[in-house]
């Protein structure tokens, strides 16, 4: 379960599915399309965070853990098909590639085998277009990838702008899924 800092969103659930149309739906989507409607439906949250960190320490990519299984990430609502309630949260850093190598690959060996990933994708993204993620679950699951930056930067600046959320001091973005 994560520990839940001073500034927390809450990303609202969708209704919940019959329960044999949701074990359909479950077990028809790939991972990959997980994880891609899982950031895009993060992008008004974590969009802004790392438009704001990147004027404040440069070029550098979001990473996004979660304790959580990608299995439980297949749900669109608040309970799995058998109608237990989930718990799901994300926990999102800015980092550069020198913080990813030198405070995160040492307490996650595993993630050394993408490093070479990381640091292709940062030093070639637009930043005013694009943002790169690092996503980890629980199960040991990762993936780096590109993604477009919806909304976009112009939006973002606004956003950070209007936000009663303070970026200045937010060393990280912690999204529960499943809280109201």
């Amino acid at each position: 379960m994560c520990k839940t800092p001073p500034k927390t969103v809450v990303a609202p659930a969708k209704p919940a599915l019959p329960a044999e149309e949701a074990e359909t739906v479950e077990n028809s989507i790939s991972d990959e399309n997980v994880v891609g409607m899982l950031v895009d439906r993060l992008g008004g949250y974590t969009c802004p965070f790392v438009v704001y960190q990147h004027q404040s320490v440069g070029r550098g990519f979001l990473f996004i853990q979660t304790p959580n299984q990608l299995a439980e990430f297949r749900y669109t609502s608040k309970v799995d098909f058998a109608g237990r309630a989930l718990s799901r949260c994300l926990t999102c850093h800015y980092m550069t590639v020198k913080e990813f190598e030198g405070d995160v690959l040492p307490n996650l060996p595993d993630l050394s085998k993408i490093k070479g990933l990381v640091r292709r994708d940062v030093k070639k993204y637009d930043y005013q277009r694009e943002l790169v993620v690092l996503i980890r679950f629980g199960c040991g699951w990762s993936k780096v990838f590109t993604m477009k930056m919806e909304p976009n930067y112009v939006m973002c600046l606004s956003l950070i702008k209007e936000s009663d959320l303070n970026y200045a001091e937010m060393d990280s973005l912690e999204i529960n899924i499943d809280k109201d």
